[in-house]
């Protein structure tokens, strides 16, 4: 064993970030050893340099250098263990050694990321570091680190002539070509922004700042996370797990989508390509692989989002159910990686059914949601949604068209069967929504009124209802709060009395108030307006706003009638005194006007008749001349007495007039609703020429049945269907019938 060593170690001047085997080349340069495998030779070193593990080669190394096993040991690459490997992934050393206070990468880590145990004569240089010093700087033989911070240039690993470069250190020349590896030119950086951003990141993720530090131990806590701006996506996000992420994510794309976006920069260093694998990559492409990474971090999670898609895109023509988050959940799993699964998530989220191949991926959201990331959006199908809001599936039919359930399309399974699923957090805005409306029965019953007077109230603009359209059947909703609105500010006003227990309480209904008001023409609107204005007194039960707690007072109710009711002699009508004349609401009164059947004699402001009480000026309130009045019932009849007249049910002459059997003064509606009028004179006419069956055979001289005969074979056409029960016959057919009869008698 040479005695001058140690004496000699603490004479050599330090070198910051000097790996072991730098410090023994220097050693065994300046000691003149001339046989390569000293080391091995003479002391039985079982490893490289800066693979050594063993107690017994510590103790060997302390002796020749007189440092002790802690410096020693932040000079081999077992100093990076918890930067490159979660605490709980960190090896530590076997059988007696396994007391040791320093933890150790085992040979499955070191192989993965440093150059390799068996490829120690595989090296990386700076030159510029190398001409200054003659040593080996530690972070060189990591794989991730491929440049030097200090000369902003890449590492050379071939040399001139071409082959991966490998040398003697203690020599410095290409065992190659013979060319002193001082001398190679190495790849500038320092006009490239982002491969400066990524070394910087890569240095400080090993824990070497910009500082030039010395191989002092380093903290060996562990878990440092990776720098990275304030306010960053991905802040909080620890060292190993970037070096793991970066590693699986290349292998997995070099393997699976090579024409990525993400493989962009690639282009932009010389000699770089893209990979299938760290380990068997050069330096180059290393970096550019690692620069990818770096702009994918620095725009994050834009930059993620396009990776993804592009994965699914390429994998939606494969047949293999192996797909890319599969694989990636498989390599990187543990709570360490769930930022990545809440990310892999979101994207899934937002994009599934919407772009090409990611509804295939719907079983692995599912699986992340419950496991890694229960914060994520869940999904649930549309038959859930219908039994949650408990609606029908053509309710929620119309729930999608109108937008207000978000849904995603796609096909699942080897089938390919068609799948529609429903955004939960739409489906609870829906709910909400739901709880604050009401349907037509509910909103009546809510109100306390019946389903007539609800449609009264919202045709007259006093009730908000939205979804209302004439044109298409969809179903009215009351928003509960304007409906509470509106009540309280037409009754909430009115005196509040409290309610006996042992009497009921006094004064009319609004049922009752609405049954003496109608001859008056005065609907549930009016009677609501007459309450609020105060021309009728009411009152209500104490704490209710709903109607059908609504009291009114009968002699006000009386009083009303009598002031309103039509005086004798008059020369001039209101509508109220009108519509009890005619026996017809406001809105039938209102067709007729517009029809020009019953006009008025003047034009009322219709903000001024809805807003103003009976005794509003004449601006609000439309007034019938007398003559006109007396005119109109002589000329015109309703459907009822024209159906009387005519011998046939309402019903019936509904149909004739639809079908144009019968002309009708006005026809109004297309329903139970519709709204007709006659004109009487041309009516009369028209029944003048018509007999029923009975006639018909006293004109011809026979029996009924002998009638009904006769029209079986056509010898007399009935009107309207002939299989109808109280047929009718034109009078001119069976006279000319009749004639036809005598003549055939004679």
């Amino acid at each position: 064993m040479p005695t001058a060593l140690p004496e000699t170690a603490a004479a050599l001047p330090s070198v910051p970030r000097e790996g072991l085997d730098g410090l023994m080349t220097r050693l065994d340069r300046i000691n003149h050893y001339e046989e390569k495998e000293w080391l091995k030779r003479d002391f039985g070193m079982a490893r490289p340099l800066l693979y050594v593990r063993s107690r017994a080669d510590y103790a060997l190394l302390s002796a020749l250098t007189e440092l002790d096993p802690a410096e020693i040991w932040g000079r081999t690459l077992h100093r990076y263990t918890y930067r490159l490997l979660a605490p709980n992934e960190a090896a530590t050393q076997e059988g007696e050694d396994d007391d040791m206070p320093f933890p150790f990468l085992d040979d499955r880590w070191l192989t993965l990321y440093t150059m390799g145990q068996n490829q120690q004569c595989h090296r990386k240089i700076c030159p510029d570091h190398w001409r200054a010093d003659h040593t080996l700087i530690l972070p060189w033989a990591l794989r991730y680190v491929t440049a030097c911070p200090t000369h902003k240039a890449l590492l050379v690993d071939r040399c001139v002539c071409g082959e991966t470069l490998r040398f003697d250190p203690r020599i410095g020349t290409c065992d190659t070509c013979g060319v002193d590896v001082g001398t190679l030119e190495a790849p500038s950086i320092a006009d490239d922004p982002d491969s400066l951003a990524l070394v910087s990141l890569v240095w400080a993720a090993l824990g070497h700042g910009d500082a030039d530090d010395g191989p002092g131990v380093p903290d060996l806590a562990g878990g440092d996370l990776l720098a990275l701006p304030d306010g960053h996506p991905l802040e909080g996000v620890t060292t190993a797990a970037f070096f793991r992420f970066a590693t699986v994510l290349v292998n997995l794309l070099g393997a699976r989508d090579r024409r990525n976006p993400f493989f962009a920069p690639t282009t932009e260093v010389a000699d770089a390509r893209p990979i299938r694998a760290f380990h068997q990559a050069n330096n180059a492409s290393v970096h550019a692989a690692l620069l990818c990474v770096w702009r994918l971090i620095a725009g994050w999670p834009a930059t993620w989002e396009t990776l993804l898609l592009h994965v699914a895109a390429v994998e939606q023509r494969r047949t293999d159910p192996d797909y890319f988050p599969y694989a990636l959940l498989e390599l990187l799993p543990g709570p360490d990686f769930a930022w990545l699964w809440r990310a892999v998530g979101l994207v899934t989220y937002a994009h599934l059914g919407r772009a090409p191949g990611v509804f295939r991926w719907l079983k692995f959201y599912h699986h992340v949601r419950r496991t890694l990331a229960p914060t994520l959006p869940r999904f649930r199908t549309l038959d859930q949604v219908g039994r949650v809001l408990g609606v029908s599936r053509a309710m929620l039919d119309r729930h999608v068209a109108a937008g207000e359930l978000a849904v995603r399309r796609g096909r699942w399974g080897a089938t390919a069967r068609p799948v529609t699923l429903v955004d939960e957090e739409s489906m609870e805005r829906l709910t909400r929504l739901r709880a604050a409306q009401m349907n037509f029965t509910e909103a009546a019953a809510y109100l306390g009124v019946g389903r007539v007077a609800l449609v009264e109230l919202v045709k007259d603009g006093i009730l908000p209802c939205s979804r209302r359209d004439a044109t298409v059947k969809t179903p009215w909703l009351f928003e509960k709060g304007a409906v509470d609105d509106t009540l309280a500010e037409m009754i909430g006003h009115l005196p509040v009395r409290a309610q006996s227990k042992r009497m009921a309480m006094p004064g009319l209904t609004l049922t009752d108030t609405l049954a003496s008001l109608r001859a008056a023409g005065v609907g549930i609107p009016a009677v609501l307006r007459l309450a609020h204005s105060g021309e009728v007194a009411a009152h209500r039960l104490q704490d209710s706003i709903q109607l059908s707690g609504l009291r009114f007072d009968a002699a006000s109710v009386e009083a009303f009638l009598a002031r309103h009711a039509p005086k004798e002699g008059a020369t001039r009508y209101t509508s109220t005194e009108v519509c009890r004349l005619l026996r017809c609401t406001q809105v039938t009164l209102r067709l007729w006007a517009e029809a020009g059947l019953l006009a008025p004699l003047n034009t009322p402001d219709p903000a001024t008749h809805r807003a103003g009480a009976s005794d509003a000026p004449a601006a609000g309130t439309a007034y019938y001349d007398a003559t006109d009045i007396d005119l109109f019932k002589e000329r015109y009849m309703g459907a009822e007495e024209a159906a009387e007249i005519l011998g046939c049910h309402p019903t019936t002459l509904h149909a004739w007039v639809h079908a144009g059997k019968l002309d009708a003064a006005l026809v109004r509606g297309g329903g139970k609703g519709d709204v007709f009028l006659f004109d009487r004179e041309r009516l009369i006419a028209l029944a003048a020429e018509r007999v029923t069956g009975a006639e018909a055979a006293r004109l011809l001289g026979v029996d009924v049945k002998t009638i009904g005969n006769w029209v079986a074979r056509g010898f007399i056409v009935p009107i309207g269907d002939p299989t109808a029960k109280g047929r009718r016959y034109l009078r001119d057919d069976v006279l000319r019938l009749a004639n036809r009869v005598r003549r055939h008698a004679c």
